[in-house]
C-alpha cells in the first residue's frame, strides 16, 4: 500500500510540471471450461489424463503518460483472479519513470534493459509465458558526442521461476541485488564496441536446493564487437562468469553471427558456446540474462509442440539460414539448427548433424532441426501461399532412460483476397512424431516403449469487410496406429472450436471462442511454459488502445 501511495503522489507531482499526453492499452482474457492435464508424459493412455474445473480472469491495463517537459511514466495495472499461469495478482504490477535530456537519460522503477545480445544483461517481461526478470531500481545513461555511451543500473529483485514448464505455479524464489556498468563506443572504422561489468548478489534461494544456506556472488565481464565489412555483417560477444565458490570452475558464454549476401542469397550463420558447471550443478537458471537461442522458434501449431530444452550451462549450437527471393511469386527459406553438450573423444559434430551413432552421442543431448519453406503470391497477388517442411530430432537423457523424439511436420497456408475487403484463409498442418524410450548402457540397448503419433491441424477463416472474422478449428491425434473410434473411448484426441472476432475500431477488437484446445509448450527466447489444455468451454478476449 505504501508503494502505491508513493507512486500516486509522484504522478500527481509530475502532472503539475506541465501538459500531459496519455494513452491506454487494455487487455481482458476470460475463460471457463475444463483443464486437461497429462500427468505422465511417458504415458499416452487414459489413466494419465486428468480433467479439472478451470477458469481464469485476466485484466491488464497499461497507462502511458508523456509530459511536455520530457518526462515519461509507464504504469501496468493487473487484476488476475486467477491468471492463465501463475498466482492471483491485484494492483500495480509494473511502474517506471524516465526522462531524456540532451545527453542524459534517467529511469527509476522497474528496469527493463538490454546490453549487446543479452548474454549478461537482458531484463524483459513476457506475459504469455509468465516470465519477468526485471529489477526495481534506477538506470542512468550518458551519451558523449553521440558515439560514446555509459550505462549504469542498480536494483534488486525477487525472481520467481518454475523448475518444470508444466507447473502452473512458480516453485522457486531467488532474491538478488544487481549492479551493472557498461560502455559502448561506435566508430565508423572500428565498428561498435561494448564492455560491461555485472555483479549479482544472490540470497534467500528457496525451492532450489537445500545446499543454498549462504548467499553467493556472481561477477560477469561482458565484451562485444560488431562491424560491417562491405558485404559482411559480423558480431561477436563473450561473457566471463566468475563465482565466489572455489569448488566450481568459472563459466563463459560466447556468441557469434555472420551475415552476407552472395548472388542474392541471404546467408546467416550463428554460433553459441555456453558453459557454467556451478550453475548447472545447483540447478539455477540464468537470472539477469537471456542469451540468443541459436535455433528457430516457430509459430506453427504442431512444430512448436516439439521444443528443444536449452541447457544454458552446457551447450554448443550452430544455425545457418539461407533465403532466396526469385521474385514476389517465389521466396525460398531454409534453416538448419543443431545443438549438443560439449563433445568428448568418443563423439564428433558429424554424428550430431547426421544423428548417427546414437549409442555414443545420446549423453550429449543432441538436437537437430531442419526447415524448408516456399512462399509467395499468385493469381495477380490475390492468392498468398506458404508450404513448409520441418524435421525435428532430439535425444534426451532422464536418469538411466533415453528418450528419442523424431517429428516430421508439413505446415501450409493459403489465403485468397476478394476485392481487397473479404478473404478466405486455410491453415493446415500434418505431423508424424515418434517417441521412443530406451534403457541404455555402454554395452546394450533395450526398448521400453514406442509411441507413434499422427497429428492433423486445420483451420478455416472467413474475413468480412476487414471487420468480422469467423474461424473453425479442428485438431486430431491418433497414436500407435489405433483407430479413432478406439482412441475416443480412452482419450479425447479431437479438439474442435469456433472463434468469432469483431474489430470494433482500428484500436479495439473482441474475440469469443467456444470449444476445446490442446495445451502445449509456448516458448520465447528459450524460456518455455506449458499452456494448459482447454476442454468444452469458452474464452473471451478483448484488446483496446485508447
Amino acid at each position: 500500500m505504501y508503494n502505491q501511495i508513493l507512486i500516486f503522489n509522484i504522478c500527481i507531482a509530475a502532472l503539475i510540471c506541465g501538459q500531459v499526453d496519455m494513452n491506454y492499452s487494455y487487455e481482458l482474457k476470460y475463460g471457463d471450461g475444463k483443464e486437461v492435464i497429462n500427468t505422465n508424459l511417458f504415458d499416452a493412455t487414459n489413466s494419465s489424463i486428468v480433467k479439472n474445473d478451470y477458469g481464469y480472469l485476466e485484466n491488464l491495463l497499461e497507462v502511458n503518460t508523456t509530459f511536455n517537459n520530457g518526462l515519461y511514466i509507464f504504469t501496468q495495472l493487473e487484476y488476475s483472479a486467477p491468471p492463465i499461469l501463475g498466482e492471483d495478482y491485484k494492483g500495480i504490477n509494473k511502474f517506471y519513470m524516465e526522462h531524456y535530456w540532451n545527453k542524459f537519460y534517467f529511469k527509476v522503477g522497474d528496469i527493463y534493459s538490454l546490453f549487446g545480445r543479452g548474454l549478461a544483461l537482458n531484463l524483459t517481461q513476457d506475459q504469455v509465458i509468465d516470465y519477468d526478470n526485471s529489477v526495481s531500481g534506477v538506470e542512468v545513461n550518458y551519451n558523449l558526442a553521440d558515439a560514446f555511451r555509459i550505462i549504469t543500473i542498480l536494483g534488486e529483485s525477487k525472481f520467481e521461476n518454475r523448475s518444470n514448464p508444466a507447473d502452473r505455479m512458480k516453485n522457486s524464489t531467488i532474491e538478488t541485488k544487481l549492479s551493472f556498468i557498461g560502455f559502448e563506443y561506435d566508430h565508423t572504422i572500428f565498428g561498435l564496441t561494448g564492455l560491461a561489468f555485472l555483479n549479482n548478489d544472490f540470497n534467500n534461494l528457496s525451492g532450489i536446493s537445500s545446499e543454498w544456506d549462504t548467499p553467493y556472488v556472481l561477477r560477469e565481464y561482458d565484451y562485444f564487437w560488431g562491424k560491417q565489412f562491405n558485404n559482411f555483417d559480423i558480431y561477436i560477444e563473450n561473457v566471463l562468469s566468475i563465482n565466489d565458490n572455489p569448488e566450481y570452475e568459472n563459466g563463459s558464454r560466447f556468441y557469434a553471427s555472420v551475415y552476407t549476401n552472395i548472388f542474392d542469397y541471404g546467408i546467416t550463420y550463428e554460433y553459441k558456446n555456453y558453459i557454467d558447471s556451478f550453475l548447472d550443478d545447483k540447478g539455477l537458471n540464468l537470472i539477469s540474462s537471456s542469451p540468443p537461442t541459436v535455433l528457430r522458434e516457430s509459430n506453427s501449431i504442431l512444430i512448436s509442440n516439439n521444443a528443444h530444452s536449452i541447457n544454458w550451462q552446457d551447450e554448443i549450437g550452430h544455425q545457418i539460414e539461407i533465403n532466396k527471393s526469385f521474385s514476389e511469386k517465389l521466396i525460398i527459406q531454409s534453416n538448419l539448427s543443431i545443438a549438443y553438450n560439449h563433445l568428448d573423444s568418443k563423439s564428433n559434430i558429424l554424428d550430431i548433424v547426421k544423428m548417427d551413432n546414437k549409442q555414443r552421442i545420446y549423453k550429449k543431448y543432441p538436437f537437430r532441426q531442419f526447415y524448408l519453406e516456399a512462399n509467395g503470391w499468385a493469381l495477380n497477388d490475390a492468392l498468398y501461399y506458404k508450404l513448409g517442411f520441418d524435421q525435428f530430432d532430439d535425444l534426451k537423457l532422464d536418469g538411466i532412460l533415453n528418450k528419442e523424439i523424431s517429428a516430421t511436420t508439413i505446415p501450409s497456408i493459403l489465403s485468397y483476397n476478394i476485392n481487397n475487403t473479404n478473404s478466405f484463409t486455410i491453415y493446415a498442418e500434418y505431423q508424424e512424431r515418434d517417441e521412443l524410450t530406451y534403457l541404455r548402457s555402454e554395452q546394450s540397448t533395450t526398448m521400453i516403449k514406442e509411441i507413434n503419433y499422427f497429428d492433423k491441424y486445420f483451420s478455416l477463416t472467413y474475413n468480412f469487410m476487414n471487420k468480422v472474422s469467423i474461424t473453425l478449428f479442428n485438431m486430431s491425434e491418433v497414436y500407435n496406429g489405433w483407430s479413432i473410434d478406439e482412441i475416443i473411448k480412452n482419450k479425447k484426441t479431437i479438439w474442435e472450436g469456433i472463434d468469432l472476432t469483431y474489430k470494433l475500431s482500428s484500436s479495439m477488437q473482441c474475440s469469443i471462442f467456444k470449444g476445446s484446445q490442446k495445451g502445449g509448450l509456448v516458448c520465447a527466447n528459450g524460456i518455455c511454459a506449458v499452456q494448459p489444455g482447454f476442454d468444452d468451454g469458452y474464452k473471451i478476449t478483448v484488446r483496446s488502445i485508447f
